[in-house]
């Protein structure tokens, strides 16, 4: 091989290795951040008690199981009003974990007994 052939295999072989180096560290940091939304969603909405059941956040969706019995007995302008507040605190942990800058998040409301659909959102940035 004459060393221009080898200079240039060389540095090919560097930048598929700084490619890769990026791709790896991009994976981890984006995976951090996902369980950093998770657990800040989780803190956030505890401060509801009984009247969210409990939330399942999985990287861009967030699931939000609320007491059916409170559910069913408010009005529709007091349920939709607490969805868009619950929505917003949602995009705030979003922005503070940096996971909105990868796409908007969905987040579907469900009454604990029956996973009845009593909502969906998506939030974006």
């Amino acid at each position: 091989m004459n060393d221009k052939k080898l200079k240039i295999s060389a540095v090919i072989g560097i930048l598929f290795g700084i490619f890769i180096i990026w791709a790896v560290v991009s994976s981890y940091l984006y995976t951090l951040r996902k369980e950093n939304f998770k657990i800040r969603v989780n803190n956030t909405l505890s401060a509801y008690g009984s009247q969210i059941d409990h939330v399942y956040v999985e990287g861009l969706y967030v699931g939000v199981y609320v007491d059916a019995d409170r559910w069913y007995r408010t009005d529709k302008s007091s349920q939709d009003s607490w969805q868009k507040e619950v929505c917003t605190l949602i995009r705030m942990d979003a922005i503070t974990s940096e996971v909105m800058k990868h796409g908007g998040i969905t987040i579907a409301f469900f009454t604990e007994r029956g996973g009845d659909d009593v909502g969906l959102y998506y939030v974006e940035e």
